[in-house]
């Protein structure tokens, strides 16, 4: 199942049916998610999302770290190209892929295919840690002497 997000790449709303889990393997705190509300955040558009309930974990582009569970994003870097990847991180359980480029793999394969996989890998976690930007309080220091002093004490 392919599918290509709206327009608008913030579409949809984003339903706050999410557990917050510690994850010891990445020593990190996370939000279960469903496909629907994280591929919501990528603005596809909701009849395009096959398995919509479907329980999502985390996020990863390390084929190494690809498990049931979790959203694989392929980075396309100077050196190394993700998508080559791609059978990989379905061998060890991944199920959903968000990428670039066509992909070739099996029919229970879910794939998202986008126009930029960075962006898309911050618009996901964003959505997946519960949008920790909206929670931050951003103090601006201004003027000419006092800074330094002000910031540091």
């Amino acid at each position: 199942m392919i599918g290509t997000p709206s327009p608008s790449l913030l579409g949809g709303t984003l339903e706050k049916s999410c557990k917050h889990f510690y994850n010891f393997e990445t020593e990190r705190f996370s939000t279960m998610q469903t496909l629907k509300n994280l591929a919501l955040a990528l603005g596809i558009s909701e009849k395009d999302i096959p398995s919509p309930e479907m329980p999502i974990k985390d996020i990863v582009y390390n084929s190494k770290k690809a498990e049931s569970g979790v959203i694989f994003v392929f980075i396309t870097g100077a050196v190394a190209d993700g998508h080559r990847y791609a059978a990989d991180a379905y061998a060890k359980g991944a199920r959903v892929f968000v990428c670039e480029k066509p992909l070739d793999l099996p029919g229970d394969a879910i794939i998202f295919r986008v126009e930029n996989t960075r962006r898309a890998l911050a618009l996901l976690s964003a959505a997946i840690f519960d949008h920790p930007e909206n929670k931050l309080r951003i103090i601006g220091v201004t003027g000419t002497k006092g800074k330094s002093t002000i910031c540091e004490t």
